[in-house]
Parts: structure tokens; sequence; C-alpha cells
């Protein structure tokens, strides 16, 4: 019997059977959206790639809370922030489970992360540890020099080696190396091939071909898992015992380097490394440090180096908006040294600038999908237990209703006496699944922006032979965190003295 067969005829059942179990009328109805085929439902409607653009065009023919049945499960897009308020903050109780995506959660193992985890005593410890370790900006005071130092080398890496075409690796590698110095002590590789940031890459490959829609059939026949390897259907095994090899790597060694380090006496300071040196710990509290690493490593990286790119590319289209931020740096700060965390408040208008890259460039357009862990009621629709609730944080920040001129790149809407609302309550997750690593993400994106506003000029590259602009296209692709596609761009110091003052800055 071929796969195709196979995934026909389990459809049909689960098709019959919902509809056998879900038959009541007496229930409020179903959220408006695309209609349904039988037996698949909207499968053949839902989006392969950049589905928070279809989530968008569904939110302008559909409204503000649009259903889709997927093969049997049903998703609840929210278009709306104050939706989103309602159900994922308001009653968080019931939506703070992760859809369990069988291949990436049981197979390969994504289970045991706190993206991924249930509620539960280990989701609520993981997140404690991680409250109290950099959930406040007090509790991070002592990771900033670490930071600031790792900005001055991406500084000099843009000195030393300026091409638009290196940009995008350098503003991942930085992202990278704040990460996981952060959590391990590591220091990425200045030059070529880095084993941590490899092995995430592959990490982060593997969850991306692991999520996209009909890549296995075991997530849609668990069933499949009993038959032998020789039956029809299960050659996917040898893909997942490999993935989830890489990601127990990816776990389980950086862990190890923090251990042996402190064993030799040549710890450098971290998160993994306090813990484990401050107490003795037992297997089960190494097993959840492991995965609080994990967790730290595997989305801090993607959150970052996103509105990194994105700030590049801002400044490059916006010469008058760089100008007004480099303005406010040289009347604050001066041109002697550059700027630091706690500038942060002496100067509004880059402050604005990044809240203005979050909004625009959204890192999670799609944010993570929570799962209604009992049947509700929101709008006079009815929401049933299991439903993916998935917030459309893209829509929420380009919404015309919150953001005047919402395409436009406009620092200023975040000052004044009525500002608009700050995306960085939007653009972080909502209720019991808000990102812990929300203020060590804004602290880094507000230092790269700020310094690099202070030493360099960002302007339009121009074509060797015509001499013409080259525009950039604003244009954004990715699937768990979205980055801007490569542009053409041109980046050089302000003036000689501020390169000797990025070169002098990284040698302190």
């Amino acid at each position: 019997m071929s796969s195709l067969l196979t995934v026909s005829l389990a459809l049909l059942v689960l098709y019959l059977l919902k509809n056998l179990l879900s038959h009541d009328h007496g229930r409020p109805p179903l959220p408006p959206g695309p209609r349904r085929l039988p037996f698949i439902g909207n499968l053949l409607d839902w989006p392969l790639s950049r589905d928070w653009l279809t989530f968008t065009k569904w939110a302008e023919k559909y409204g503000d809370i649009v259903h889709a049945d997927v093969a049997g499960t049903h998703m609840i897009i929210l278009n709306s922030a104050e939706y989103a308020y309602s159900l994922l903050d308001e009653k968080g109780a019931i939506y703070s489970e992760r859809p369990m995506v069988h291949v990436l959660g049981k197979l390969i193992g994504w289970e045991s992360s706190l993206s991924l985890m249930g509620p539960g005593q280990r989701f609520r410890d993981t997140r404690r540890l991680l409250q109290q370790e950099m959930g406040s900006r007090d509790a991070l005071e002592k990771y900033i020099p670490m930071m600031e130092a790792e900005i001055r080398r991406f500084l000099v890496s843009l000195v030393n080696d300026p091409r638009a075409d290196k940009l995008r690796a350098k503003t991942r590698r930085v992202a990278a190396s704040l990460v996981v110095k952060l959590t391990y002590g590591w220091n990425v590789a200045n030059e070529g091939e880095d084993k941590l940031v490899s092995l995430s890459h592959r990490v982060n490959t593997d969850i991306t071909a692991a999520i996209r829609p009909g890549a296995f059939l075991a997530d849609y026949i668990p069933q499949i898992e009993r038959l032998p390897d020789w039956f029809p259907g299960t050659g996917y095994r040898k893909t997942t015992r490999k993935m989830h090899d890489t990601l127990q790597e990816f776990v389980n060694f950086p862990f190890e380097f923090v251990k042996k380090q402190i064993e030799e006496g040549t710890a450098q300071p971290s998160l993994i490394g306090r813990y484990l040196q401050e107490s003795p710990t037992s297997e089960s509290q190494e097993e959840l440090l492991k995965w609080m690493g994990c967790a730290l490593h595997s989305g801090g990286a993607d959150t970052s180096s996103s509105p990194f790119y994105t700030f590049f590319l801002a400044m490059t289209l916006h010469p008058e908006v760089q100008a007004k931020a480099q303005a406010e740096i040289d009347t604050i700060i001066g041109t002697g040294r550059l700027p630091s965390a706690r500038d942060r408040s002496q100067l509004p208008f880059v402050d604005a600038l990044v809240k203005e890259v979050y909004r625009w460039g959204s890192v999670g357009p799609a944010g993570l999908a929570h799962r209604s862990m009992q049947d509700d009621f929101f709008e006079g629709y009815w929401i049933p237990k299991g439903s993916f609730v998935i917030p459309n944080i893209w829509r929420f920040t380009r919404d015309p209703r919150t953001y005047t001129s919402p395409e436009s790149f406009d620092p200023s809407r975040f000052l004044g006496p009525n500002p608009e609302r700050d995306p960085r309550k939007l653009i972080f997750g909502f209720g019991r699944r808000l990102c812990p690593g929300e203020v060590f993400a804004d602290e880094s994106v507000f230092l790269l922006c700020a310094s690099t506003l202070a030493a360099f000029s960002i302007t339009m590259a121009h074509d060797s032979t015509t001499s013409a602009p080259l525009i950039p296209e604003v244009d954004f692709d990715g699937v768990t965190a979205t980055v801007a596609k490569e542009f053409p761009t041109c980046i050089k110091p302000r003036s000689d003295r501020a390169e000797e003052l990025v070169r002098a800055a990284f040698a302190i």
C-alpha cells in the first residue's frame, strides 16, 4: 500500500470520526474561515511558507479571529492584539500548552525543551531560574560588560571587512556569540568555522525541515511507529534518528564543556557555570540545566540576529532617520566613547528607533502556537479543546488601527505625548509562554544599534558602472524566525577618529 493511499485512508477515518464526535447543534459556531473540503479540510489552503502573509489576507476577508481545519486539526488564527491578550494572557491557564508535533517533539526530542515543554513543575522551575538570572535589567547587570565586549568585537569585524555579502553572516555570528558567551562562557572563533555555531546551524536546519507541513507521515499517523523498519512509509526513521543525535549533541556538548572548564579551573563567567559552581547538583537538576541552556541557545540567536540585520536594512533605506539618531548620540554622548547600556534612558530617539526595528521587521511574524487545554467560548465562537491558537504578530505590528502608516519606517511614532503601542509587548509572546530572554535580547539589540550608529555611516551602494544607487528590496523570509533577504549596502566608519575609537574600545 502506498504512503499516499495510507494517508488518504487515515484522513478519511479521522474526518468521519471527528464529524461523528463533534456533532452538536447546540454549540456556538466555529470562527469564520476559508471553505473546507471533505476529509482534508483546509489542508490545500494551508500556507507552506510565509504563513503570516496568508493569515493577514484571511484577516481582511474573515476578521480578527479565523478558523481553518488542517486534516482534522483546528487552527485558530488571531489577527488582533486585543484578542491575543484576551485569550493568551487573561486565559493563560487554559492556553499555556504548546502543540506537540509528533516527529519534532517525540522522535527528535524537542519535547524536553522549554519551547515545547508542557505545563508542570519542570516548566515552572526552568522559567523561575531564567527569571532570577535574566528576567530584569537589574538581574542582567552583571552580564553587561560581556555584552558590550562582544558588540565591540562585531564593530571591529565591520571595520576590517565591511562587505555587504558578509553582513548577514556577521550579524548571525555576533548574535550567536552573545548567547553562547552568556550561557556557557564559550568564545566564538573570530574566523572560520566555530563548532558550537555550526552545531546550532545544523539544529535550526533540522527544526525547519521537521515542522514543514507534510514533511513526515508520522505527524499524521503516529501509529506507524509500531511498524517494522522494512514497512513502506517508515523510511523517515533514519532521518529523524540523525536529527535526534544532533539535538543530543547540541544539548550535551556545551554543558560538558562548562563542567570540564570548572574542573580545570579555567571556566569563564556564565549562567550555567554559576549554577554548577554555587551548589552540588543532582542528575535531574543537571538535566534541567542542560535544557535551560538549550532554550537560551536555540531561541536567543535567531531572535537577535533578525533585528540586527533588519537595522542595517532600515538605515540603508532611511538616511534621515540615521542622521537624526547620530545627532542625538553626538549631542548626548559625544564622539569620545561608544554608547553603553546605561545611556539608553538618555537616548529617546535611538530607543524609539530600536522599537521601530522590532515593529517593521517582526522576528516571529506568526508567533509560536499555543494549544487550548479545554473547550472555550470567545466572542460568540467555539474554540475546541486541542486547537492550535496562532497569534499573527505580523498583523498586530502592521494593524492600521494601532499604527499610523504601518508600512513606513518611522521611529517618531513612539515619541511625544501619545506614543503608539510598544511592539515589545507583541513580539516576545503572550501569557505563560512569554519569552524568558526578552530583556537580554532587547539590551543586545539596543547596544548593537547604538554602537553602530555612533561609529559607522550606512548608505546605499552604487552600481560600479552607472553609479546608480542600488535600492534594497524590503523582503522578509523564514520559518520560526524571519530575516531580511540579503541586500546591497555600504558601511564605512564615520571618520578616522571613529575607526580609532572602535579599535581602542575593543582592545580594552
